[in-house]
């Protein structure tokens, strides 16, 4: 992750902290859901005692912890992706803001097609790759 750019998207900032969150709460409901397994493996298999209303209960507590772990995951990917939207809007912005300071005679000097490309569609590609270029454009 480039810094240089996430200091000059300012709303990148609040989404990738939430989806960082999101994704320790993650951590912390996958080790939750494997204690809760091996305490079932532990007391079904390794030691009698009564299984049925403690297993019962840890069976619950795992369905629930699995529950959560996908609500969490849920928040995760569509926190990352609302972000991913904001800054490639904000980066397409300033890229036209550019162009449209530039003027009629840079434009002149390339074709409308191309650029027309690269504004909407092509940008992506370049934002995925080239920071330095996103950069230039601020």
């Amino acid at each position: 992750m480039d810094r240089g750019l996430l200091r000059q998207i300012p709303p990148a900032r609040a989404y990738l902290v939430a989806s960082v969150v999101v994704g320790l709460l993650v951590i912390v409901v996958t080790v939750a859901q494997m204690a809760f397994l091996s305490e079932i493996v532990d007391r079904v298999f390794l030691n009698g005692g009564d299984r049925e209303r403690t297993v019962t209960l840890l069976l619950l507590l795992l369905l629930g912890a699995a529950a959560l772990r996908a609500g969490l995951l849920w928040v995760r990917e569509t926190t990352a992706q609302q972000g991913a939207i904001r800054v490639k809007n904000e980066l397409r912005e300033r890229l036209f803001a550019h162009v449209l300071r530039l003027g009629p005679l840079y434009a002149r000097s390339e074709r409308s097609g191309e650029l027309a490309t690269t504004l909407t569609e092509g940008s992506s590609g370049w934002i995925r790759t080239s920071p330095d270029t996103c950069r230039k454009y601020s």
